[in-house]
């Protein structure tokens, strides 16, 4: 009897049901689910618990005040492990981790090797022995030995955003990450309806801390390297433009290439009056090597390394900001992140920019000064850096108090801290 056989468009739609994101993030959210409550409760009844941080670079690391607790509680084991991308150049890879192996060693935090970037050797996830995993990113991407799946039999996790969602895209806010983690620490409440309105968690493992930036505001002894001058002679602002320059980018917004040039021969044109930081996305210099090539790229980097008054900052950037008079950018996270300064901001977008922009992204975006060509950053520099016609400053001051203070009036490492403590920790 001959056998019965679908038709190819009708096996091709059932396909495409089945393989569809969201019908697979619901598949995995539930097969997950079968190991998630036998995880906590083994977990709950170690003497132990070690927890797993990979970092991809300096730049998107969230977690070190929560660190620093966490190392003073012998109930918990930390590791840091770097957490190279495979479509980093190996150059760039051992940039990114050399400088985490760095900030380590500055900051005595425990460091793990796991992976050998020059022999690809790497320690399976079932020997790192991880109670908890936490991701920089939330992507799942990167090394097929490290994702996500490779831990879930005998792992836990929580994330906190590296950056704020522009609009509610499923790519930023219904990831599998997202929906398999036991928390989701965010920075504010403003963005409680996108993960409510997950249709696989409904936001229950959603959780409100404040933005991990704010422990920063609390250090003392503040000082930054990267500016060239030393003394208040000289305003210093930010320039931090973001990697998306392709046309192909999910969320093409960058303005790099419009204005890279003319913002050297503005630094040179006020080097008497500003000096500046250009602060890249870590990602960006990859970028540019493809469309410019390695030799040009590193010509326009070591012009700003070499202006009397510029220099170039590619790690922490909290005593950046903090130290800085101001900033101008295209980067969706900074749009939040800088608004913890209380100083003034220029947001240099592409028209139309505020058509893609929802929810709390959208009020960030009204607290920036707007531009979008490069007479719109000199006007900026001249009235607002240069002779304090600041109109916007009650406005960012009043956002701060209302959307920024962190909630149970502590920092936001000790919001994580108790989180962890309340539902693991029998105390």
């Amino acid at each position: 009897m001959k056998q019965y056989r679908k038709p190819d468009k009708l096996r091709a739609l059932l396909q495409r049901i089945y393989y569809s994101p969201k019908l697979k993030n619901l598949r995995t959210r539930y097969y997950y689910a079968r190991y998630h409550n036998k995880n906590m409760e083994r977990i709950r009844q170690q003497k132990q618990i070690h927890i797993l941080f990979f970092i991809q670079n300096i730049g998107m690391w969230k977690y070190e005040s929560l660190v620093k607790i966490l190392l003073q509680d012998e109930r918990f084991k930390v590791s840091i492990m770097p957490f190279p991308y495979p479509w980093h150049t190996k150059e760039q890879q051992h940039t990114f981790q050399n400088a985490i192996i760095e900030y380590c060693k500055k900051h005595e935090f425990p460091l793990s090797i796991g992976f050998d970037i020059d022999t690809q050797k790497y320690i399976p996830a079932n020997k790192l022995n991880a109670d908890i995993v936490v991701y920089t990113q939330h992507y799942n991407g990167g090394y097929v030995f490290w994702k996500l799946e490779k831990f879930w039999k005998h792992s836990i996790f929580f994330t906190t955003p590296y950056g704020i969602p522009i609009d509610d895209n499923p790519v930023f806010n219904n990831t599998l990450l997202q929906n398999v983690s036991w928390k989701i620490f965010y920075p504010t409440a403003m963005s409680e309806h996108v993960y409510k309105s997950n249709p696989i968690t409904h936001g229950k493992n959603f959780m409100v801390v404040g933005n991990p930036i704010f422990d920063s505001i609390m250090k003392e002894n503040r000082s930054c390297d990267n500016w060239k001058i030393p003394g208040p002679g000289l305003k210093r602002v930010i320039w931090a433009p973001h990697h998306s320059i392709s046309p192909d980018d999910l969320l093409p917004f960058s303005t790099f290439l419009t204005v890279c040039h003319d913002m050297v021969t503005l630094a040179k044109r006020y080097s008497d009056r500003v000096q500046f930081v250009f602060k890249p996305h870590p990602y960006l210099y990859e970028r540019l090597v493809k469309i410019w090539g390695k030799q040009e790229t590193d010509r326009y980097y070591d012009e700003w390394r070499n202006m009397p008054n510029s220099a170039v900052a590619l790690g922490d950037y909290h005593d950046l900001f903090f130290t800085s008079d101001a900033m101008i950018h295209d980067c969706a996270s900074f749009s939040l992140e800088y608004l913890f300064t209380k100083k003034p901001v220029l947001y240099l977008s592409k028209s139309g920019h505020e058509r893609y922009l929802s929810g709390y992204s959208l009020e960030c975006y009204n607290m920036h000064y707007k531009g979008e060509v490069i007479r719109d950053v000199e006007k900026f520099i001249t009235d607002v850096v240069l002779d304090g016609n600041d109109s916007m400053q009650a406005r960012r001051n009043e956002f701060y108090d209302r959307e920024l203070l962190p909630p149970n009036n502590r920092t936001v490492a000790e919001n994580m801290y108790e989180a962890i403590k309340h539902d693991l920790l029998a105390d």
